[in-house]
This record gives C-alpha cells, sequence and structure tokens, in this order.
C-alpha cells in the first residue's frame, strides 16, 4: 500500500507542480514598454535606430512596424511615409525569412531621428495601444509559427513597400493593417493578425484603383497630348 504523502518525511513528500518550475515573469503590455522608451528617450536630442532597437529587445520586430506605421495612420509628420515604409520593410523582411533577432546594417543603425519626433510618435502610440489592449488576448497563436509568420512578415513587407511609394491617399489602409498585424505579433493576438490581413487585402484593392486611375490620366493626357500636336 502506498503511504499518504502527509505521512511522508518532508524529503519523501511530493513537491507542488509550481515549486518545481521558477514563476514566470509577469507579461509587461506592450503601452508600457512604449512608456519606459518614451521615459529613455525624453532627455535625448537625438536618438539612432540602432538605440531603438536595442532598448526594444525581443519585441522589436512588432514593436519597430508598430511605431513606423502609427504616424500614418493620422499623419502628424507629413513627407515621413517613405522612410516609415523603408524601415517597416526591414523588421518584415527578417519576420519573412525566419529570423529570432532583429539584425539592422551599420548605415541604418546609425539613422538618427530628432528626440521631439520619437516623443510625438509614442505620445500618439502608447494611448493608441491602450485602448486596443482592452481588446487583445493570446489567441490564434498558431499564426507566431512558421510558416504562417512568415506569411505574415510578406504581407507586412508588402504593405511596407505600399507606404515606401508615394501614392496619394495610400498611406491610412497599409499604416491601420501593419499597426493591427504589429499588436498581433507583439501580444500574441492571432484574431488582430488576421484582422490586419483583412485590412491588407482591401489597402491593396484601393491602392490597385489609385494606381489604375493614376495610369489612365497618363494615357488620356498622352492621346490628348499627341491629337494636339498631330492637328497643327
Amino acid at each position: 500500500m502506498m503511504t499518504p504523502a502527509e505521512d511522508l518525511p518532508p524529503d519523501e513528500a511530493p513537491k507542488d507542480a509550481a515549486s518545481e518550475h521558477p514563476k514566470r515573469p509577469a507579461h509587461i503590455k506592450t503601452s508600457e514598454v512604449l512608456r519606459l522608451l518614451r521615459e529613455d528617450a525624453k532627455d535625448q536630442d537625438s536618438i539612432t535606430v540602432g538605440w531603438l532597437v536595442a532598448r526594444l529587445g525581443t519585441r522589436a520586430f512588432g514593436a519597430i512596424i508598430l511605431l513606423m506605421a502609427l504616424p500614418n495612420i493620422t499623419p502628424q509628420i507629413p513627407g515621413m511615409s517613405t522612410i516609415f515604409g523603408l524601415l517597416i520593410m526591414l523588421p518584415a523582411v527578417q519576420i519573412m525569412i525566419g529570423l529570432s533577432q532583429m539584425w539592422l546594417p551599420g548605415f541604418m543603425a546609425r539613422q538618427t531621428m530628432s528626440g521631439v519626433t520619437v516623443g510625438k510618435i509614442l505620445a500618439f502610440a502608447i494611448p493608441w495601444v491602450e485602448r486596443m489592449e482592452r481588446l487583445i488576448k493570446p489567441r490564434f497563436e498558431f499564426l507566431m509559427s512558421p510558416p504562417a509568420e512568415n506569411l505574415v512578415g510578406a504581407a507586412v513587407l508588402f504593405l511596407g513597400f505600399i507606404l515606401f511609394l508615394p501614392i496619394p491617399g495610400g498611406n491610412f489602409l497599409p499604416a491601420l493593417a501593419c499597426a493591427l498585424m504589429a499588436l498581433g505579433m507583439l501580444e500574441r493576438d492571432g484574431l488582430f493578425i488576421m484582422a490586419g490581413l483583412g485590412i491588407a487585402v482591401g489597402a491593396m484593392v484601393v491602392v490597385a484603383l489609385v494606381i489604375g486611375g493614376l495610369f489612365h490620366l497618363v494615357d488620356q493626357y498622352w492621346h490628348s497630348l499627341v491629337h494636339f500636336i498631330s492637328s497643327w
């Protein structure tokens, strides 16, 4: 007959499962990470991209995409979408090929933004992220593992390329899609990733229509020019 656990000597009694494993550190919300980053950045005259990535650590992929996408949702810094689009494409490529840590080429790590600019981005991002965090929870986590994760990286890469191009009215939907997918990556919420992918499809349709309209205008202008010259 087995001796009841309560009758065993202390060194033979079965250990509680929790005591055998160190307690996992509590998950720090993305808004709190951004708040700490803002605190670190507030006294900096200029901030390098390398500094940002180092401070963000393992969250660099999602956080850089999020921070570069948000200014394009409500443009507050005109003419910056090309730079932000490029900075979205870099982590997206690395997610697509399956890197676990974000890598920066030296010339990009040395690129600087003013502390004021970074402060404005974070000041806008933190309340927005806090509102979204009320809806976020871990679910559909298979989207954060290969091969789904690689496909998400490819989608963000394409959206970053759209932001990189000077397409009139082409910023809002791609930026919103990137922001939702980045939040999904950061908080392991596949539903947010799926929402971002859905908006990405809409963004691609809108951009295709805009580009098609521009080509049509150029074609009309060309034919009018040819007709005008030939009538002389």
